[in-house]
């Protein structure tokens, strides 16, 4: 999957300094390794989640997410876990799961910047079972019963507890401009597409719409840390929901 080596190199402004479990890797055009920022085209950032899952996300230098891809061991030899594609304008192409270098579970296609589901496919320790073509919103997960069936179309959306203003006051506290944004004059609009859960706890978020490295990772922060939001609604009970949320990144 891929023939370069490795070579880490500090990014000064990425972060005041690395974190435990992470690392950073910055190549040129020709995704060859190089030391010097001034000729970084494309980088990669590298996180332990777990002890059986590394996260792999390449980026351009200055620009959206390229790809995510997950491993089960921490020299990317051996995919196991969530892997994601993106445009070029970084909206979310498509997604899926991958175990011991098989497709598995749901693998969702997307129509380019309307975030649109026009396909699913669904796959059993890489054999193909199932192809469902969409022509609106995201499909439920057909497969899927009782409390475990999470909704994309509901009769009453998952909001953040005290609505509109609530979410305002709750950003205007805790959102933080990245010094690497500010400094590359980077702005823009990250969505963020995640599950509000019966409980209305925040799971299984995802950049939907990227927009750079900083603000990606500030987006997904915010994110996770929200209170509780209010489930979806749906024949009279609350269910799990499909939520995607705009996180606006602009200079006063």
């Amino acid at each position: 999957m891929r023939n370069f080596i490795l070579c880490m190199v500090p990014l000064l402004s990425l972060h005041a300094a690395a974190q435990e479990n992470e690392s950073y890797y910055i190549f040129n055009a020709k995704w060859e390794p190089v030391k010097n920022i001034a000729q970084a085209k494309f980088f990669l950032h590298t996180q332990k989640i777990n002890d059986t899952c590394w996260q792999w996300d390449y980026y351009n230098f200055i620009g959206p997410r390229l790809r995510t891809e997950s491993y089960k061991d921490a020299e990317g030899k051996i995919p196991n876990g969530f892997f994601a594609y993106y445009s070029n304008q970084g909206y979310l192409d498509s997604c899926g799961y991958v175990i011991n270098w098989k497709k598995d579970r749901y693998w969702t296609y997307f129509h380019g910047d309307s975030g649109k589901v026009y396909m699913r496919q669904t796959y059993d320790n890489g054999k193909l079972t199932k192809t469902n073509y969409y022509s609106d919103n995201p499909p439920e997960k057909d497969d899927e019963q009782g409390q475990d069936k999470t909704f994309a179309k509901v009769e009453v959306e998952s909001d953040f507890v005290g609505g509109m203003k609530s979410w305002q006051s709750f950003l205007n506290k805790n959102l933080q401009y990245p010094k690497r944004a500010i400094d590359s004059e980077v702005q823009g609009m990250v969505w963020v597409l995640f599950v509000v859960d019966i409980k209305g706890k925040v799971t299984e978020p995802v950049i939907a719409k990227s927009v750079e490295f900083s603000l990606d990772q500030e987006a997904l922060r915010i994110i996770q840390m929200s209170p509780d939001w209010t489930p979806a609604f749906q024949d009279g009970k609350m269910v799990k929901s499909y939520k995607k949320q705009p996180i606006i990144f602009q200079f006063q």
